[in-house]
């Protein structure tokens, strides 16, 4: 065992229950149970890869206690005994490799988001907007105890080692214990006594049906970043209550849904990484009972010190065993340099948001797992040749060694990475270049012969004739406008790469997610947002701008052909973005178009509507919209020739690594 990971990787009991391990695969919804809410082998084969990887405890996502709550089109649900079956095969193969299981069991309250869903709360206070909310009868909020303490039952019934009261999140449970929810005037609001009662009579109704002996373990926010709602000092006494009620562990978390990017922090969020510390460490110094912390941990050291430090007992560590399951067994081996790095990029939660299955942008295989169960055909001895060393080009490449190819990967750069390191360039997307790390690695790992600063040709395909050739050559912004090919014009791939070429004033041509986070990063150099709180349900956000050090800020205008700028950035990130681009004052055009740009750095831009006319002035023009594939023709004898990536669709980095890691794996 990796000597440095000691804590991380003893065992613990919470309750009866001895955990091999101090690392937990928290619930993050999957979308990947059946219209009805059942199992599926997709359910059972993702959870079973993150036990076979190490994990000690395994919570399975929120899943409901009635039919009519619902908050994803394939909400897990556990009401009726027909579900039983199901679970029991997913407990019996996560059990398989050592690891223990929890359910996490939810009624989403106010915040239920499907038609078919009551919204039904403490009191009329919904996060929604514009939402009647019934607020429940003391008849209405007994029955639905006797739901959450049935639905407890037939999880143990399944053979479920604990259950995981949803008590944060601002859903049901959170909305009593809130006051920004709860405006009762009976028993069941006021003071915190009465907010607990509901999660006190469950709990009770609970034991009173499976024993004291069986875990009961609840979820809870530090936290709720929202003006009006519970804060720490509140939170630690409510711990300390749920101890004296027996409760056997407390999972930490934090936010309501308006506030949940403080929850699943993106990257591109400064000061989010390890966010519940300081909460966590004042929690578990004044109660006995384990505490789990989440938020942000992606490292197995930094997981190791909270243990050292008192933080807590165990560490969720939920996407980072998205991207890679063997998270655990990779850093109990020691070999934590192999250990696939998340990106918090949020693929996973934005997939649920577009009403599909979860998938990850740097593991095509992550909830896929029930696909790939048959290894592919080994191809022990053929030749393959990879043209471009971006992240289609690198994960076809790993990819086919794997399977017995003789791999040769030609990037005509000097480095590996393609456009994963200018996209590493701007505020908190660092994280990139820990990917580029372990892709090299990755090559080295594999034997892999990569050609740097190479180009294919006909010549090198007579020398290395090989059976298959993929292309993976990428693609680039195109400079369609007149002037475009002027020397104090650069691609944003050129600037982000070589910021040092770029002026003092710079015009970023294209609102995109590429334009803006282009913009933010030359207009933001000195100074950091931290988000602190978020003051109304409307989101409107309380901050501080923090100096940098040396850093430097430039004059920029974005000038964008749409009505609006990242109108593809995800939910999480599109506020954050324009609050950095109007804290770093960028000016934005929108509804604009530039007609032409000259070589001492005017622009002629339009007004698509209004058709007024404007002269821009700056040192860089920056092209950050439209992108055009590199298809590329080759000179090749190869039997089987592909084009993935950008060069075939232009995509995200997603796409990317899917196309590489499907089309070696299917050859």
């Amino acid at each position: 065992m990796e000597e440095r990971l000691e804590l991380l990787f003893s065992p613990l009991r919470i309750g009866r229950l001895t955990l091999k391990n101090r690392v937990v695969m928290p619930p993050m919804n999957t979308n990947f149970s059946d219209e009805n809410g059942a199992v599926t082998s997709q359910v059972i084969e993702y959870f079973a890869r993150r036990a076979k990887g190490g994990a000690g405890l395994i919570v399975v996502d929120a899943t409901s206690i009635a039919p009519e709550v619902k908050k994803h089109g394939l909400q897990p649900m556990l009401y009726d005994e027909r579900f039983v079956p199901g679970y029991a095969k997913l407990v019996e193969k996560i059990h398989r490799y050592g690891a223990k299981a929890s359910i996490e069991i939810i009624h989403y309250g106010s915040e239920t988001t499907y038609p078919a869903g009551p919204k039904v709360s403490a009191s009329n206070v919904t996060g929604l907007g514009g939402v009647e909310v019934h607020p429940l009868t003391r008849e209405e909020i007994s029955e639905i105890e006797d739901q959450f303490v049935y639905t407890a039952y037939l999880a143990k019934l399944a053979g479920f080692d604990a259950v995981t009261f949803h008590g944060t999140h601002g859903y049901l449970i959170a909305q009593f214990l809130s006051p920004l929810y709860n405006k009762r005037q009976d028993e069941y609001g006021g003071n915190l006594e009465n907010r607990l009662r509901f999660l006190q009579e469950i709990i009770e109704k609970t034991k009173q049906k499976l024993g004291d002996e069986y875990p009961i373990m609840v979820r809870i926010s530090t936290d709720e970043y929202m003006e009006g709602g519970r804060t720490i000092d509140e939170t630690v006494a409510m711990a300390k209550a749920l101890e004296r009620m027996g409760v056997a562990a407390i999972d930490l978390s934090c936010a309501v849904p308006n506030s949940y990017f403080f929850s699943i922090a993106p990257g591109t969020l400064p000061g989010m990484k390890g966010l519940q510390r300081e909460n966590a460490k004042a929690i578990k110094a004044e109660i006995n009972i384990p505490v789990i912390v989440a938020g942000g941990i992606r490292d197995p050291y930094i997981a190791e010190e909270f243990l050292e430090a008192g933080v807590a007992d165990l560490i969720a560590l939920g996407r980072a065993q998205i991207a890679d399951p063997d998270f655990v067994n990779k850093s109990i081996a020691g070999r934590t340099e192999e250990i696939r790095p998340c990106l918090s990029c949020l693929t996973c939660f934005y997939s649920l948001r577009e009403k599909h299955c979860l998938h990850c942008a740097v593991n095509p295989e992550a909830g896929r797992e029930y696909e790939l169960q048959v290894p592919p055909e080994r191809a022990d001895g053929k030749r393959l040749v990879v043209i471009g060393g971006g992240p289609a080009g690198m994960e076809a490449a790993r990819t086919a060694a794997k399977r017995g190819y003789q791999v040769t990967l030609f990037e005509k750069k000097c480095r590996l990475g393609g456009t994963l390191y200018p996209a590493s360039m701007p505020a908190g997307k660092e994280d990139m270049r820990k990917l580029i790390a372990w892709y090299e690695g990755e090559m080295e790992r594999n034997l892999i012969t990569v050609m740097r600063d190479a180009y294919y040709t006909g010549e090198l395909d007579q020398v290395i004739k090989p059976d298959v050739l993929i292309n993976a050559t990428g693609a680039d912004f195109s400079r369609t406008i007149s002037g475009s090919d002027l020397p104090n014009v650069l691609t944003a791939i050129e600037a982000l790469t070589y910021p040092e070429l770029v002026g003092e004033r710079v015009v970023v041509i294209g609102g995109g997610n590429t334009g803006c986070e282009t913009a933010e990063f030359f207009s933001d150099g000195a100074r950091e947002v931290r988000i602190k709180r978020v003051r109304n349900f409307a989101g409107e956000l309380e901050y501080d701008l923090l100096p940098i050090a040396n850093g430097k800020s430039r004059q920029v205008t974005i000038v964008e052909f749409f009505p609006t700028v990242g109108n593809q950035l995800g939910g999480m990130h599109k506020p954050i973005m324009d609050l950095k681009l109007a804290t770093g004052g960028v000016r934005i055009m929108t509804s604009t178009k530039v007609m032409q740009i000259y070589e001492d750095g005017r622009i002629d831009v339009e007004g698509v509507v209004t058709g007024e006319k404007e002269v821009l002035c700056a040192d860089t023009i920056i092209l950050a919209g439209g992108m055009s594939s590199a298809a590329g023709v080759w000179d090749t004898e190869a039997e089987q020739v592909f084009s993935i990536g950008d060069c075939r669709a232009i995509g995200k980095i997603d796409s990317a690594t899917y196309d590489g890691y499907f089309t070696a794996r299917e050859i």
